[in-house]
């Protein structure tokens, strides 16, 4: 097929028919990269087995497809997800002939790698775009922050992108702000807060902008020498207690969902910039961990529901673990697993920071893995007793409390 044929393609039946049976499996299945329902297991060789092989069949140039069956391979660690992007993207480069839906379309590409964790191939693309369309500034400042994120990262080439972006677009705050955020992670807080304010200066309505300024104060206040100690600061307690003094849940629980957020961005980063973790595994706790601490948060009202405040976990555990089974509406013995693996890795890395102590992480890991083993003993009875037709709503509710360890007036 010749490059004009191919620009032809979207005007063909096939590619027609293609989209229409596309759009329809979308809206009957759900192929979501993050949804509790996504395909969790995808087979690698067998093209015929892959999410959209008939697509693919009537239409082998919808890259819509590829690249969403790469995505899905990318996010469950399943072997052939790079080569199928590299294919959807060569697919795409040759078809799309207008330069500025070009654009849009390596942009859409490029997030869904930023959300995937898929730093490295991100930057790979970025590069290949600004080779392709080397005006377009926004392909060296989207690279020089993927760089940012990969191992032994190289901040001269960070900073040498920007500036490339800034060269072409020199009034652009977006820019701007993101040359301050490189500075910033270069532990170059001064310099950075600089760029801030020229951003600011701008576009006062810039929020990224405006925080950055919030953190750089922060790390210049408490002589916090880079952005993963920022990550980690010590919770202002103080201000907790005076929130919980004054029965401000709302407050404590924000300023707690902060500072978790902030733990959680750590984890993330540390794993990437080390390699430790592959970017799926790295979602895969964040993903099960997330839902998990908003089931302690449902139960804790009375202290700091803080990843480094362990004794939450001692606190009614059963009574956690029934939240967390009706939140997640499917539980079962991987996901238990796999939650127990999350929280793991997460303390060891806590403890690494020294956020919990040493001395601490044994015994919390000790207590989880018990909890786990228990209520992987009781999936099943809590399934029968949840769906049993024999049983009046009274005695359903007894029977669940009593396999949790809980008091009924509790659910």
């Amino acid at each position: 097929m010749t490059i004009s044929d191919k620009r032809k393609v979207r005007k063909s039946p096939e590619w027609k028919e293609a989209s229409n049976l596309y759009r329809h499996q979308l809206e009957h299945f759900n192929f979501s990269m993050f949804g509790q329902d996504a395909v969790p297991e995808l087979p690698g060789g067998d093209e015929r087995m892959l999410p959209f092989a008939d697509v693919l069949e009537v239409c082998p140039w919808f890259y819509p497809a590829l690249f969403h069956r790469a995505e899905l391979m990318l996010r469950y660690g399943v072997a052939g997800g790079e080569q199928a992007f590299e294919q959807g993207f060569g697919m795409m480069r040759e078809i799309l002939e207008d330069e500025t839906e070009l654009e849009q379309e390596i942009s859409l590409r490029l997030s869904r790698l930023e959300e995937l964790l898929r730093y490295d191939l991100a930057a790979k693309y970025a590069e290949e775009a600004s080779r392709m369309m080397p005006d377009t500034a926004v392909f060296f400042d989207d690279r020089a922050y993927y760089i940012n994120h990969l191992p032994n990262a190289d901040k001269g080439k960070v900073r040498q992108l920007i500036l490339q972006a800034l060269d072409i677009e020199p009034d652009n705050e977006y820019f701007i702000n993101n040359y301050g955020w490189a500075l910033m992670m270069e532990g170059k807080l001064d310099e950075a807060r600089e760029q801030f304010d020229k951003a600011i200066s701008y576009n006062g309505e810039l929020a990224n902008a405006w925080r950055n300024i919030e953190i750089v104060d922060t790390m210049l206040e408490h002589r916090i020498a880079d952005y993963t100690g920022y990550l980690l600061r010590p919770a202002d307690r103080r201000q907790l207690q005076a929130f919980l003094d004054e029965a401000d849940f709302d407050g404590v629980a924000e300023m707690c969902a902060d500072y978790n957020t902030d733990r959680i961005e750590a984890f993330k980063l540390h794993h990437l910039q080390s390699g430790d973790l592959p970017p799926h595994e790295i979602l895969d706790a964040e993903e099960i961990l997330t839902p998990f601490i908003e089931s302690i948060v449902t139960v804790i009202d009375t202290d700091f529901v803080l990843f480094e405040n362990t004794k939450i976990f001692y606190d009614q555990p059963g009574l956690i673990f029934y939240n967390y089974f009706t939140a997640m509406g499917n539980v079962d013995e991987p996901l238990l697993q796999s939650l127990y693996h999350a929280l793991s890795e997460l303390y060891a890395f806590l403890s690494k920071k020294n956020i919990v102590p040493a001395s601490e992480l044994d015994r919390l890991l000790n207590h989880l893995k018990t909890q786990t083993t228990h209520h992987i003993d009781i999936i099943d009875r809590f399934y029968e007793t949840l769906h049993s037709p024999e049983l009046h709503e009274d005695q359903r509710d007894a029977a669940i409390a009593a396999l949790f360890g809980i008091k009924l007036e509790e659910l």
